[in-house]
């Protein structure tokens, strides 16, 4: 697959400890999962609600793999690699 195939679109709350969290756990994981590179968009859903609505999204944070189809997503706390990886469809590299 070429270099930034994949696509993310993460939502957060600015100000909320959750939220502040979910962006380096989820990095994390895509490092570790997609070593040669992905796109990553972060929006706050109280600046951008127009976009959370489109997406369907009512939680936060949550994160929404947009490419490849199909659309995978993960909604809550992101420090559990394994899970939030299986949740988004990648594999991890084997230890």
């Amino acid at each position: 697959m070429p270099a930034n195939a994949y696509r993310f679109r993460l939502y957060i709350v600015g100000g909320h400890v959750g939220s502040a969290r979910a962006e380096p756990d989820l990095r994390q994981v895509l490092d570790a999962c997609i070593p040669e590179g992905y796109d990553l968009e972060v929006i706050d859903l109280n600046s951008r609600p127009d976009v959370a609505q489109a997406d369907q999204v009512i939680a936060a944070p949550t994160v929404i793999r947009m490419a490849p189809d199909p659309v995978r997503r993960a909604v809550g706390a992101l420090s559990s690699t394994s899970a939030v990886a299986a949740a988004l469809g990648l594999t991890l590299p084997a230890s």
